[in-house]
């Protein structure tokens, strides 16, 4: 993890427990004696790990949360707009107004936020696809993988490949992850069905004899169905694993699975990702100025 990212990261925590300690005090005035004794910190520069690892000479100029979200002009002694409404608040209510402001201010600048799509270097190979579930035990990230569930992952063992999932993508890992036929999946099944006429309705089709197939059928207009798709098993182990691929197929020909809309937000998703990059090397060009 990075020098800037540590900081982000201890600051942001820094934030949050006095964010919970104040919300248990009475909303009246403001009573800094009392949070230094009880929590042993506040909101001085001395508690932060930003202002320590980027405030030089009174100036805040070189923190990262001053570049997105001060004004060079004006913000050059606080960080931002919003750390000088909180030290003017006159009420524990509006200090935690402005202070959940800055939490989110903060939020923003982590690497990692919960809904990405991340990936582990695992002795030299990727261990799959997986959705970020929970930042709030760094520096382990709790995630979501379609067939192993959730665990604990170290965050510099993990490299983001872009943007919060699509619906799409998050049926189909659900999919992937499923152990059997249940609530869950008929879920999933209502979602793709959603708004479908009879005559583009699919049917899903499991025979209780030696056929050992699933059929897709749908409604032709006559009366009748037609074998649409046929998926094959010799054990109940592929049986179960064709009856994903059954539902990864309803999936793929569902209104979900818009190529045109999923094309854009993956452009987007990339373009994210080179305005994330842009704005780290312009961090770094900074930092040697």
């Amino acid at each position: 993890m990075s020098t800037e990212q540590k900081a982000i990261q201890e600051s942001l925590e820094h934030w949050e427990r006095m964010i919970e300690w104040v919300k248990k005090q009475p909303k009246d005035d403001i009573n800094k004696t009392k949070i230094k004794k009880e929590l042993g910190e506040y909101w001085l520069g001395k508690n932060c790990s930003l202002c320590q690892n980027y405030r030089r000479d009174k100036s805040c100029a070189n923190c990262p949360l001053s570049k997105k979200y001060g004004n060079d002009d004006i913000f050059t002694t606080i960080c931002t707009e919003t750390y000088g409404k909180i030290t003017f608040s006159t009420t524990w209510q509006e200090w935690l107004e402005h202070a959940e402001v800055m939490v989110e201010q903060l939020k923003s600048l982590v690497e990692f936020q919960v809904g990405d799509r991340v990936k582990q270097l695992r002795n030299d190979q990727w261990f799959g696809v997986m959705t970020i579930t929970n930042i709030s035990h760094y520096p382990s990230i709790f995630c979501q993988h379609p067939k192993h569930g959730e665990g604990s992952f170290e965050y510099g063992d993990l490299i983001k490949i872009g943007g919060s999932m699509s619906r799409y993508d998050e049926i189909k890992q659900e999919i992937e992850g499923v152990t059997g036929w249940d609530k869950k999946v008929d879920d999933l099944m209502q979602e793709i069905y959603k708004n479908k006429n009879l005559s583009d309705y699919y049917h899903l089709s499991i025979p209780f004899n030696l056929n050992s197939c699933i059929y897709i059928t749908k409604w032709n207009g006559n009366e009748d169905w037609k074998e649409i798709e046929t998926f094959i098993y010799s054990s109940q182990h592929e049986k179960f694993e064709v009856f994903k691929k059954a539902l990864l197929w309803l999936l793929d020909h569902s209104d979900i699975k818009n190529e045109k809309a999923e094309k854009r937000k993956e452009l987007q998703r990339q373009l994210d990702d080179v305005k994330k990059q842009q704005e780290d090397i312009q961090r770094q060009i900074d930092d040697y100025k």
